[in-house]
């Protein structure tokens, strides 16, 4: 598992494939724009291997959700694209915040945010 010590690793995500497996990143501000990318090896792990729809909640027990859309990118990573940009404005994500994706099911994700 990589360090969260200097910026580029938390830049490319640290992650455990688990189970639990979860997925940590420090938020760019391209991240936020643009899309986020996660590393192709841990999406794989947990199945997802095809474009797919992923449902990232704040809360476990709130009935408040966000859909995004991952797709493979090059066989190197997968990107989160549609959906994510309103998951960063309607969470008030900003650059720097830390966000940890722990994978509860593989298309329902918890999202811990840090605020930095």
């Amino acid at each position: 598992m990589a360090s969260l010590k200097n910026a580029s690793s938390r830049a490319q995500g640290v992650y455990v494939i688990g189970p639990p497996a979860w997925l940590k990143k420090e938020i760019s501000t391209r991240m936020i724009k643009i899309c986020i990318s996660f590393p192709a090896a841990f999406c794989n792990a947990i199945g997802l291997r095809e474009a797919c729809t992923v449902t990232l909640k704040t809360s476990l027990s709130s009935t408040s959700s966000w859909q995004v859309r991952v797709l493979p990118y090059k066989d190197t990573s997968h990107q989160v694209g549609s959906g994510w940009k309103s998951f960063c404005e309607e969470n008030l994500i900003k650059e720097g915040d830390l966000c940890t994706f722990n994978v509860i099911e593989m298309m329902l994700w918890h999202v811990i945010i840090d605020r930095c």
